[in-house]
């Protein structure tokens, strides 16, 4: 049986500020194998600039994984 290769995301994760020690959830993940590390990076920045002006407060922050 051969193993699938896993695939590289970006993923944004939130928390609500105004609760202390509120841990990290994912909201969503930008492939890189599909879009490309470029694009991939850009639209995840573009989505926590849209939600860092509705959701006041809550932090966004991105992070790579693979899965």
């Amino acid at each position: 049986m051969t193993e699938r290769k896993k695939e590289q995301w970006i993923m944004i994760m939130v928390r609500n500020k105004l609760i202390p020690d509120r841990e990290w959830g994912m909201e969503i993940a930008f492939s890189v194998d599909s879009h490309g590390i470029e694009q991939a990076m850009r639209e995840a920045q573009e989505y926590i600039d849209a939600k860092s002006r509705l959701f006041t407060n809550c932090e966004f922050k991105m992070e790579g994984g693979e899965w």
